[in-house]
């Protein structure tokens, strides 16, 4: 099988891909990766044939901070979606199969032109339209049935409003129709990624997580062996206008508990202190979370997919301070399991409020027994092997 996958966005795309193409190869199968050019690390690193696409996607992230007009973010959407187009309908020739991931909008059209199987990964239920949840452009994790059509309704014609024209300017250039639910389109052939038991979605096959988990670098892995376990605090991709001063909240706080031991990872937010105290290590480069967090006592994260799922396989309590998308959703969710307490606000945060929410974590046995159950159950799923498994049997049913 030829493999061709198309992820476009931040690490919760990129390291699951990774994961997926590893996989692959093991069972024989040739894989091409298509992705923004400051992915090529990531995957030429790990051995992996890749052609960039696009823009700098970490790049257009940190271009949020200048709060852009939405005719500035139009125009970036078009000129995105063109460039994507161009690489994908050239390397798309002769594959199988095409995996995409969320933001890949051309990836559908050119698969459907092309004649060639495609998947969708969603790793978020918030992104199939449905009474059940809110969309990733809501601020709420949970909301009524009604409530939920009324927020779909509205993201719905926003999201086509100023995504459709780009795709079905590719569409034409593709001799394909027009479509008009952006949504609809993109996830008609979902495979989701996510652990049914946080979402209650009995359809999901679990997060495509490494069966064997590469070990840390080793003056970090030396740095946990010297002490008691540490509290993880991280905030993965977000970019830096979306955590404001919560890490230097954060950093106050650590700073009135000298006796417990902080690891800090700033991400993409650029983040960096004057000083740290002596109870506090800063991680630069990117972490193996399967590695790192069975090795800390709890788990301080924005709640981005990929940082809920890593934590829940962990079995350790979480605390979380979500700030966009599908963050909310995954906050509530893993609040209404119980392994962890409600989300910390988007406003009004001070140190001492997150010191409040820290001591009673830590403290909370029945806190720590529920997520050490939900990690065992986690563990035993193999959402990895059930994808490659589906594609597989796709491409030799011959399929499309």
């Amino acid at each position: 099988m030829r493999a061709l996958l198309a992820p476009v966005g931040s690490n919760g795309e990129r390291f699951p891909t990774l994961i997926l193409a590893d996989a692959l190869k093991a069972r024989g199968h040739d894989v091409l990766i298509c992705s923004s050019p400051d992915a090529r690390p990531v995957f030429e690193g790990n051995g992996h044939a890749f052609v960039a696409a696009g823009h700098d996607f970490q790049a257009s992230i940190k271009r949020r901070d200048d709060r852009p007009s939405q005719s500035a973010v139009i125009a970036d959407v078009f000129a995105e979606t063109r460039a994507q187009f161009d690489i994908l309908n050239q390397v798309a020739r002769g594959a199988d199969v095409m995996v995409t991931m969320n933001l890949q909008l051309a990836g559908g059209s050119v698969a459907e032109a092309q004649g060639i199987a495609h998947f969708s990964l969603v790793h978020a239920p918030q992104l199939i339209p449905s009474a059940d949840y809110p969309p990733t452009t809501s601020i709420f994790g949970a909301a009524p049935a009604a409530i939920n059509r009324l927020l779909w309704w509205r993201h719905r014609r926003a999201a086509n409003g100023v995504f459709l024209p780009a795709v079905n300017e590719i569409r034409q250039r593709l001799d394909l129709a027009p479509i008009d639910d952006l949504h609809a389109y993109i996830t008609r052939s979902p495979i989701k990624i996510f652990d049914p038991d946080i979402c209650s979605e009995p359809d999901a096959v679990g997060e495509i997580a490494s069966p064997s988990s590469p070990p840390l670098a080793q003056d970090l892995s030396d740095w946990l062996e010297a002490g008691e376990p540490p509290v993880f605090v991280g905030f993965g991709s977000t970019p830096a206008c979306d955590l404001r001063d919560t890490l230097d909240i954060v950093l106050a706080a650590i700073t009135a508990r000298p006796d417990r031991r902080f690891l800090i990872f700033p991400g993409w937010s650029g983040w960096t202190p004057n000083a740290l105290p002596g109870n506090v290590r800063l991680a630069i480069a990117p972490i193996n979370y399967d590695a790192l967090f069975p090795r800390c006592v709890a788990i301080l994260h924005h709640g981005g997919t990929g940082s809920t799922h890593s934590a829940v396989r962990s079995g350790r309590p979480q605390i979380l301070r979500p700030t966009s998308a599908d963050q909310f959703y995954w906050s509530e969710r893993i609040r209404r399991l119980g392994v962890t307490l409600p989300p910390l606000p988007r406003r009004g945060l001070t140190a001492e409020r997150l010191l409040a929410v820290l001591d009673r974590t830590l403290a909370d046995s029945d806190l720590r027994n529920r997520a050490a159950e939900l990690g065992r159950r986690a563990r035993e799923r193999n959402g990895l092997a059930a994808v490659v498994d589906r594609l597989e049997a796709h491409v030799r049913q011959g399929h499309i």
